[in-house]
């Protein structure tokens, strides 16, 4: 185990990146609390239905999956970074990464997930619940539209819900995940060509 004065010099992506350490730092938070614990995961360990895997081992209640990539952006002009440095990025185009390890977590673990990364607009809300999760974050989306952006996400889906005829937003829940074909067996798809005038 770490010694916990030496865990404290940690960052979030650090121990998302340290099974053994997510792990302990779970437990020991799980075994405190009387609250339920969720724990939200980092893409990069590489496996994240591994990761999910054993924060639910050491008493998580749920996972939000998943964190931001650590990436590094330019200013041109002054030739500095962004951010004076190394930051987290995320949004729109990190969304179908994101979707694949909601999708995988929920087929293997059936686990609470929230969804979070990559969520705009009421529409990615229903791709994040088709492929598994039960909620879904959004921040980027409000600070740059402001907080009526909630009240938008929240018509839309129930707009989508009425005129699809689910009597539930639980109903939607991993219904894409479950049709999905496994990447192992992507070749026994049938072959589709293109007709191209």
């Amino acid at each position: 185990p770490h010694p916990w004065h030496e865990v404290s010099k940690y960052l979030g992506h650090e121990i998302s990146r340290d099974l053994q350490l997510a792990s302990e730092i779970t437990k020991a938070i799980t075994s405190t609390v009387s609250v339920p614990v969720i724990c939200k995961l980092s893409p990069l360990y590489g496996n994240v239905v591994e990761l999910t895997k054993a924060v639910k081992q050491s008493g998580a209640a749920g996972v939000t999956l998943t964190n931001r990539f650590t990436g590094f952006a330019i200013d041109i002009e002054s030739g500095r970074p962004h951010i004076d440095g190394f930051g987290g990025i995320g949004g729109p185009w990190i969304k179908p990464i994101t979707l694949r390890w909601i999708a995988e977590t929920y087929l293997e673990l059936g686990f609470p997930i929230l969804g979070s990364n990559g969520a705009c607009d009421w529409r990615d809300s229903i791709e994040f619940m088709m492929a598994g999760a039960v909620a879904v974050q959004y921040c980027s989306a409000v600070m740059v539209h402001g907080y009526s952006r909630i009240q938008s996400i929240i018509q839309g889906v129930r707009e989508f819900l009425q005129r699809k005829g689910y009597g539930t937003v639980e109903e939607i829940v991993g219904v894409a995940s479950k049709s999905a074909i496994p990447y192992n067996k992507i070749l026994q798809i049938p072959r589709q060509r293109a007709h191209i005038n």
